[in-house]
């Protein structure tokens, strides 16, 4: 009898025959004879790596008005970025976030994946696709020299 088509709604231990299975099979821990426990394994999830950086500091601009709010940082093993970023408490009108994902040491060849300005309040969290070895978070637009309170966080995962 095919088992295309069919419902099994068993998670106990049923009668072969009633299932439409023949009474002996075959199974990868070997010969299973007469009823059969249909069991769906839920295999346990592996731990996922993760990692939180956390910035809640007041950074100063260089010469180029910029902050490299993040460094650069591997993604093997991550799937996900999330990121939360606002100004707090001064403000610097102008300030963007640029988010770069590529291969970003030695040689680059990399892209900017996102690019917002800095909230002053009521930030929101924005999450990216790993599209890449290494990523960074760029703080730009700022006049040179100049401090700037940053309140933040990017999740690895």
């Amino acid at each position: 009898m095919p088992l295309r088509g069919r419902a099994f709604p068993f998670s106990e231990d049923h009668d072969a025959s009633r299932a439409g299975l023949p009474s002996t099979a075959e199974s990868a821990t070997g010969r299973i004879v007469g009823a059969i426990r249909i069991n769906i394994a839920r295999w346990p999830q592996q731990a996922m790596a993760s990692r939180l950086l956390t910035f809640f500091n007041t950074f100063t601009t260089d010469n180029q008005g910029q902050i490299p709010l993040t460094g650069i940082h591997s993604l093997d093993g991550f799937s996900k970025v999330n990121i939360e970023i606002a100004q707090f408490p001064t403000t610097v009108p102008g300030i963007r976030a640029e988010v770069s994902m590529g291969k970003l040491t030695g040689t680059t060849v990399a892209q900017v994946v996102d690019s917002f300005p800095l909230p002053t309040r009521a930030p929101t969290i924005k999450t990216h696709d790993v599209v890449g070895p290494e990523f960074s978070v760029l703080l730009v637009g700022g006049p040179p020299n100049t401090a700037v309170g940053i309140q933040g966080w990017v999740y690895l995962h």
